[in-house]
């Protein structure tokens, strides 16, 4: 589904993506970042890949896990826009 056009166009028009890995060998390192905080305070157990959407100041605006199809990852990036 990320390789589906629409997908990309709103991923690269309304939103700044950011990659957290969360089987990084330095853990502390991990944690001591604020989005390495975010996922370790949500336990990071849903699964990967989980997409979190947070607004400027860090407030978690949608989330969600991985799924095959692209039409439900567009609509929960268009929810997450309102």
């Amino acid at each position: 589904m990320l390789a589906d056009s629409l997908t990309q166009a709103i991923l690269r028009d309304k939103f700044v993506a950011y990659k957290v890995y969360a089987d990084v060998p330095d853990k502390n390192a991990f944690e001591n970042n604020q989005l390495g905080q975010l996922f370790t305070e949500r336990g990071n157990t849903r699964g990967s890949p989980w997409f979190i959407v947070i607004d400027p100041d860090g407030k978690v605006i949608s989330e969600t896990g991985y799924t095959r199809e692209a039409s439900v990852f567009v609509k929960f990036l268009r929810q997450s826009l309102k």
